[in-house]
C-alpha cells in the first residue's frame, strides 16, 4: 500500500465510501495517525453531541458510536488486563 499523502486524503473526504475509509483507517494507524484510545472514546462523544437529534438516523447513527466506543473501550481494558496494567 502506498503511503497516505494528506492532500490525497483531503481530496476523498467528500466522497469518501468505504473501502476508502477502511484504506484510510488502516494506513492513519500504519503511519502513526491513530489517536490514544482515551481520545478516540472522547471524539465519539463529541460526534454523538454533534448529531442532528431531528435526523431520521439519529437513534442508529448513536447506536452505532456507541458501539464503536464500547469495542475502543473493550480492548483498551482486555490489553491493560492481560499486561496487568490498570487505569
Amino acid at each position: 500500500m502506498t503511503p497516505l499523502d494528506p492532500e490525497d486524503f483531503r481530496k476523498k473526504l467528500p466522497g469518501m465510501n468505504r473501502i476508502d475509509a477502511v484504506l484510510a483507517i488502516v494506513e492513519m494507524a500504519r503511519i502513526g495517525g491513530a489517536a490514544s484510545p482515551q481520545d478516540a472514546v472522547s471524539h465519539i462523544a463529541t460526534m454523538i453531541d454533534r448529531l442532528d437529534k431531528a435526523s431520521l438516523s439519529y437513534e442508529d447513527d448513536v447506536r452505532l458510536l456507541l458501539g464503536i466506543g464500547a469495542t475502543i473501550w473493550a480492548l483498551e481494558h482486555s490489553c491493560c488486563a492481560s499486561c496487568g496494567q490498570t487505569r
